[in-house]
């Protein structure tokens, strides 16, 4: 079996959450991780893909998340060629949280280094680092791993899209609007039976958070390949789940005002009403 839907990103966003909602739908079908089929393992071939979606048995839609979709360039005329009439879900967060949150997870990675203020000048600069080689051997290689402003910019990646799919494939949320209502019209919007009642979506799924220590967090990740050492002590007892450090408010200020066109764009692109992340 292959997907008839794909939750395609943006990362930090929410779509964890939206993925676990509405896997427990007896019409649906999400399996467990990300497959990055279509970045990461697209020469491959499609009989690589259906063994992500070995244990289907039969429901009506099938689908997966892989949030990388969401910005990089090739994906959408690559699912295209392959899937023509598939549907896109797409849920977004508060563009200068998601942005802050993609930032503490590599921060709590030891990927990033810097502080927030001279992490996005620096992508506003166009002088993003590389990886070491230690970090490269542990994580795989993203192009959107400093990529905070640019993921960020929606409707740049919305714009993509459209030109591949027609509006009538794509469905948009807004994290902040989540609800049972919402949740039905995703349910219909997938073509399965919507008279279902939706466990508590009160609940987050792969919270983001910060370290509460830098320097065991420096000793503890020399140990990332050894993975209940990671789990058991970095996961459990130096990660502070669903908490960060206060932005300064001027910067948050500042990426009001940066992100404001760029989210006009978007509520014009998509419908969605974006008022909320500009009065906070």
């Amino acid at each position: 079996m292959l997907p008839t839907f794909i939750i395609a990103g943006p990362p930090k966003a929410g779509t964890s959450s939206l993925q676990y909602y509405i896997r427990d739908h007896p019409d649906i079908y999400v399996p467990e991780g990300e497959p990055h089929f279509f970045c990461d393992h697209y020469n491959e071939g499609l009989s690589y893909y259906e063994q992500f979606f070995k244990e289907w048995s039969g429901q009506r839609a099938v689908g997966e998340k892989t949030p990388c979709y969401f910005y990089m360039p090739e994906i959408p005329e690559r699912i295209k060629k392959d899937f023509p009439a598939i549907k896109l879900l797409f849920i977004f967060r508060n563009p200068i949280d998601r942005a802050y949150s993609h930032y503490w997870h590599n921060v709590r990675r030891y990927v990033e280094k810097a502080s927030f203020e001279e992490a996005i000048q620096r992508e506003k600069d166009g002088k993003l680092p590389t990886l070491d080689l230690r970090i490269d051997r542990i994580y795989k290689r993203e192009p959107g791993t400093f990529s905070y402003l640019s993921i960020s910019r929606y409707a740049e990646h919305i714009e993509r899209w459209q030109r591949h799919f027609d509006k009538s494939q794509m469905l948009f949320v807004l994290l902040e609007d989540l609800s049972y209502s919402s949740l039905h019209d995703v349910l219909r919007f997938l073509e399965v039976n919507d008279d279902y009642a939706f466990g508590d979506i009160n609940k987050k799924y792969n919270i983001g958070g910060a370290p509460r220590s830098r320097f065991l967090m420096r000793i503890t990740r020399r140990f990332e390949y050894i993975k209940l050492f990671h789990d058991g002590f970095d996961r459990l007892l130096n990660f502070k789940r669903g908490h960060y450090p206060k932005m300064n408010p001027d910067t948050r200020a500042s990426l009001d005002a940066y992100f404001k066109p760029y989210n006009k764009d978007f509520a014009e692109m998509t419908g969605c009403s974006v008022e909320k992340w500009h009065h906070e």
